[in-house]
């Protein structure tokens, strides 16, 4: 697994890009600050897609020019892996492993395909969001996930 390189997910990209962030989150912003610096920046298609949905949603009210900007700038830069066979193949099975489980374990379709993307990509997910490094805890899948906790 390449772990000096992991793939940002959505919760995290919102928390880093925020204009207060190096005060509010200075652990967050180092730790994505280094793995840029050292490895460059990864994404899956779908954190894309759900930054580029809420921006638009900004452009059509007429808000939030300074954050369209930062964040177009930042998708940029980033390597962006697309949803191909292995990732289609193992969301499919990740979220059949979780419907079987007693309570059954769900996520997202966004939460889902983005862990599924770092794993075939054998990237450890990098997120904010407890609850789903929980969920993939509950999946067995807690060496491919780090959870930054918001302080």
């Amino acid at each position: 697994m390449n772990e000096e390189r992991p793939l940002l997910d959505t919760s995290l990209v919102s928390h880093y890009l925020a204009p207060d962030a190096p005060a509010r989150l200075p652990h967050l912003v180092t730790r994505v600050d280094d793995c840029i610096r050292s490895h460059g920046l990864c994404l899956s298609i779908i954190t894309t897609f759900e930054i580029g949905r809420g921006l638009e949603l900004l452009r059509l009210r007429g808000r939030g020019s300074t954050k369209i900007s930062r964040f177009t700038r930042f998708l940029s830069e980033a390597a962006a892996f697309p949803l191909d066979g292995r990732v289609l193949q193992l969301g499919c099975d990740l979220w059949a492993r979780g419907r079987i489980k007693r309570p059954a374990i769900t996520l997202s379709d966004g939460d889902l395909l983005i862990a599924a993307t770092a794993i075939a990509h054998e990237h450890k997910l990098l997120t904010t969001d407890v609850p789903l490094g929980d969920r993939l805890m509950e999946l067995e899948l807690g060496d491919h996930v780090e959870v930054i906790a918001l302080r």
